[in-house]
């Protein structure tokens, strides 16, 4: 069976129960129908959800609910779609009675193992791929008989809607018409908002056999009461009980909603419980009380030769430079790796406009200058998290670039990686270039000239990229701002961006929508979740949630994936989500929503998008 095609919802006890409670109250609206307002049409059977614009690889399913008040048997019942031409018909085998609150989800033109037990108040049938309906996205209708012949006289229910153009009436109209149970020419006006949306009744499933009580569901809800969740931060009161995002109780555990404590970088506290306070909090790196205070970024990390020199891979170096008018003490400070995979003990003093120089194990790995501090350990070729700190643990300096350095190079040349500007913030890619090989200093174990400057001025201090021209399309910062592609602003009009701009934030790749952790084909195991912000200064954060309205998974948190990479700048790529959640443990088949935001750190704008995925077995 492919994945991506659910035959069986499984549910907590805490839903079960908040089901069993909107049953309740359900039947009880009901019978209140039935008796203070007799005009009502009531049918116990209805057409209770439609999703009939599904993404590629998710079929098309019709829900049918039991309003009460008696168990019904529906053996041999069809829903039917004629207008499209005769032989459209689904004819349910179900020879269990549906009890009274619960659903048959029937799943149009496609195959898996049918449920029937109602243990979990639901049933999911398949249609097969032989007779069945079609129901279309623009206009289109759906009845439901019991049983044959098909006519006024056996019509249970029936709904029509038009998201394109005008609806007219077509031949299953004309039973439901006679029947007394719609009014003719009339259908429910849905937008069409892409796919993965149903067209629902309210919560409590009334009937009254008019338009108005269907209305377009953005979260679909096949086998559970339909209440679309609060979304806790898109400025929208999605379950219409006139609260809005985090002031709706639904959100009050939401992580989004609790206010994330911020280091005041002054006040003598540790504002965010983190261990650190005041300017030793790294959150107040760029805090201008703290830059203005003692030897805040006073010295700086200022050339690293994270690939060794022609003499061997291993033998690395670290320079740190004093950009101030006095010397500063550097004893007890330490220089180490963001994973504490490493760390350099530093002694002596540092000279007013002065170098500190940290060779690895030996003191001949700049030969002809001497070393202030020796220490073990490697630096990553992939890229490291550097932190300079002083004997308090204050972080006076920073380079991280995990991911990636942004120069430097290995064999055969051993660039090292350089700072332009010491002033300048060691975390921008921009501020960094690789050794220029004209101006050098200082010789290898071997006696030759070192592509670097170590102990002395770099090559591309005070350097100034030339005027190049930024290409929109070819993963290349071809000007050299620190923006790529269609995050430049060079590229604003570019039509190649100009097409980027329709593209969603966040979408999960259409041919796997549906997906299954136990799928025995690797590829459809996972679902890849592509995103693409268009810049890239905006902090992304992805969550996968349930159709309660409930986080079951981060998938990325402010640009940190769960993997532990790092999304910063990244403005288009995609993670993947394996069908577990936070604990490891596969979530219940159903649906997910995709839910991105992102934070622009330059301007403050937040934007918002979702999608939808199938999680089957």
């Amino acid at each position: 069976m492919r994945a991506g095609l659910p035959f069986k919802n499984q549910t907590t006890e805490h839903t079960e129960k908040k089901v069993k409670i909107s049953l309740k109250k359900t039947i009880f609206v009901v019978v209140l129908i039935v008796f203070v307002f007799p005009a009502f049409v009531f049918s116990e059977i209805v057409i209770n959800e439609i999703a009939f614009d599904e993404s590629k690889g998710s079929p098309d399913w019709v829900e049918l609910f039991n309003t009460g008040p008696d168990s019904v048997l529906i053996d041999g019942w069809i829903l039917e779609d004629e207008d499209t031409g005769a032989g459209n018909e689904i004819y349910i085998q179900l020879s269990t009675p549906v009890p009274v609150g619960a659903y048959v989800v029937v799943l149009v033109d496609a195959y898996g193992i049918d449920d029937t037990d109602f243990s979990d108040h639901q049933a999911w049938l398949y249609s097969g791929t032989g007779t069945t309906v079609n129901l279309a996205a623009s206009k289109d209708e759906l009845s439901l008989y019991a049983g044959l012949p098909m006519s006024s006289s056996t019509i249970k229910d029936f709904v029509a809607w038009v998201t394109k153009g005008e609806y007219n009436g077509e031949k299953d109209q004309v039973h439901a018409v006679a029947a007394g149970i719609w009014t003719n020419g009339e259908a429910v006006v849905l937008a069409d908002t892409g796919h993965g949306y149903s067209l629902a009744r309210s919560s409590t499933s009334f009937d009254t056999n008019r338009t108005s009580d269907f209305s377009g569901h953005l979260i679909p809800t096949p086998g559970f009461v339909n209440v679309v969740p609060e979304m806790c931060d898109n400025g929208i009161d999605d379950d219409n009980d006139g609260q809005v995002d985090c002031t709706d109780s639904d959100c009050s555990e939401e992580p989004i909603c609790a206010q994330p404590l911020m280091e005041i970088c002054s006040n003598g506290h540790d504002d965010d419980n983190d261990g650190q306070s005041d300017c030793a909090d790294g959150d107040c790196l760029a805090d201008p009380f703290c830059r203005q205070t003692g030897v805040w970024q006073q010295v700086v990390i200022n050339e690293i030769a994270w690939s060794g020199t022609a003499a061997g891979s291993s033998h690395e170096w670290v320079e740190l430079y004093n950009t101030g008018s006095s010397d500063v003490n550097l004893t007890g400070w330490v220089l180490e790796t963001g994973d504490e995979d490493w760390e350099v003990v530093l002694s002596s003093r540092i000279p007013a406009f002065g170098y500190y120089l940290m060779e690895r194990s030996t003191d001949t790995v700049v030969s002809n200058v001497q070393a202030d501090s020796l220490y073990t350990g490697a630096l990553s070729n992939r890229g490291e998290d550097l932190f300079l700190k002083d004997i308090s643990s204050r972080t006076i300096d920073a380079v991280c670039f995990e991911s990636e350095w942004p120069a430097g190079s290995k064999s055969p040349d051993y660039l090292s990686m350089e700072r332009i500007n010491p002033l300048s913030e060691g975390n921008s890619a921009a501020n960094w270039r690789s050794n220029d090989m004209m101006t050098r200093n200082g010789l290898d174990a071997n006696g030759v000239l070192l592509n670097g400057t170590p102990k002395a001025q770099n090559s591309v201090y005070g350097y100034v990229a030339p005027a190049l021209t930024e290409i929109c399309f070819n993963k290349t910062d071809d000007d050299e701002d620190g923006a790529i592609d269609c995050a430049d602003a060079d590229c604003v009009q570019d039509p190649f961006c100009l097409s980027l701009s329709q593209i969603n934030m966040i979408k999960a790749d259409e041919n796997k929508k549906s997906f299954s952790p136990y799928d025995k084909d690797k590829a459809f195991q996972s679902v890849p979740l592509f995103f693409n912000t268009r810049s890239g200064t905006v902090v992304k954060t992805i969550r996968i949630v349930n159709i309660r309205g409930e986080t079951v998974k981060e998938i990325m948190n402010n640009d940190r994936g769960a993997d532990g990479v790092n999304y910063s700048a990244v403005s288009e790529g995609f993670v993947s989500w394996d069908g577990r959640d936070q604990h490891g443990h596969v979530v219940p088949i159903g649906i997910y929503i995709v839910y991105f935001e992102g934070v622009d750190a330059v301007n403050g704008d937040r934007v918002t998008a979702k999608d939808t995925v199938v999680v089957g077995r």
